[in-house]
């Protein structure tokens, strides 16, 4: 696992225990890069273990495909 300031990468596809283990919700990071089969996917960190369906920082909404 490689830690950066704003991006955790992993090279499994399982979180179980790492954030806490990196200080939890103190942890400066907003998203994670993780493997996904032959594939990476890019997934954002919920802002504490109680509220797991927020981000931190929601993606650019041109990244989900939607134009304006």
């Amino acid at each position: 696992m490689a830690d950066f300031r704003d991006c955790l990468i992993f090279d499994s596809n399982s979180l179980d225990g790492y954030l806490l283990e990196l200080d939890g919700e103190r942890h400066p990071a907003r998203f994670v890069i993780m493997p996904s089969g032959k594939c990476w996917k890019l997934r954002g960190i919920p802002p504490n273990t109680d509220d797991k369906m927020r981000v931190r920082q929601a993606l650019p909404e041109e990244w989900a495909g939607f134009g304006r």
